[in-house]
């Protein structure tokens, strides 16, 4: 008997050091490994607005070594198949595949199996732009478009969509907001534009929500910020 639990708790030990090892590994992918899935909250009855799409964060250290066309369906295979986070749900009726993916300048068409089609109204802009949002993390892509075998959705009010669209964050205190060009540098030390959209809450300026968004630096990868480590603004 004795002998047996010596080997249980033996095993166990062996278990336990894989684990720690696991999250040691997991913890050292560098922060451009890390990508981002979007899916649907798993229960859209009891959320606001803002919290109708969630996250879960993925390390992906082989898309670095992968084009544009490689890496977005690397990304997109992720997504269709689901989330990890009892939290969250596909967006995406069972059954759809992805058919192709087509790179056109900053813009990437993803062509989807029939069963996409079956999705209208709210349902099928929250599965948009769960693509929509997973997609534009990659440096050179700013707008998708989604296509049921080849076909556009013609009941859609647009055909393209860019993560700016989308306000994650709640608007019950957005006073407005503002389309607006954030410009900062990029692999090549070049100034690349940016399309965002400020919100403005009561008591801002137009000026102070710009200048926080350049501190705060680019969100899109292969980005950096122009501006000196250490660099504050002290009046507007």
């Amino acid at each position: 008997m004795k002998r047996g639990m010596l080997l249980i708790l033996s095993v166990l030990l062996i278990l336990s050091s894989g684990c720690a090892y696991a999250i040691n590994q997991a913890t050292q992918v560098a922060e451009e490994d890390l990508y981002t899935l979007y899916f649907a909250a798993a229960d859209l009855q009891n959320v606001s607005g803002e919290d109708a799409i969630g996250s879960e964060t993925v390390p992906l250290t082989e898309l670095k070594d992968l084009d544009v066309r490689q890496a977005s369906e690397k990304l997109m295979t992720l997504l269709l198949a689901g989330p990890q986070s009892e939290d969250l749900k596909s967006p995406f009726p069972a059954g759809t595949q992805l058919l192709g993916v087509e790179i056109s300048g900053s813009r990437v068409l993803v062509d989807l199996s029939s069963s996409y089609g079956m999705l209208s109204g709210v349902a099928l802009t929250l599965a948009d732009y769960c693509i929509t949002l997973t997609l534009t993390q990659l440096p050179d892509i700013t707008a998708v478009s989604i296509t049921v075998r080849g076909k556009e959705l013609a009941y859609r009010d647009r055909q393209t969509f860019t993560a700016m669209d989308v306000l994650l964050s709640s608007t019950e205190d957005v006073v407005s907001t503002v389309p607006a060009t954030l410009y900062f540098l990029d692999k090549d030390g070049q100034l690349t534009g940016v399309e965002e959209r400020l919100e403005l809450y009561e008591g801002d300026t137009q000026v102070n929500v710009l200048v926080k968004m350049l501190q705060s630096g680019p969100e899109r990868r292969g980005l950096t910020s122009a501006l000196p480590e250490g660099f504050s603004v002290l009046s507007v």
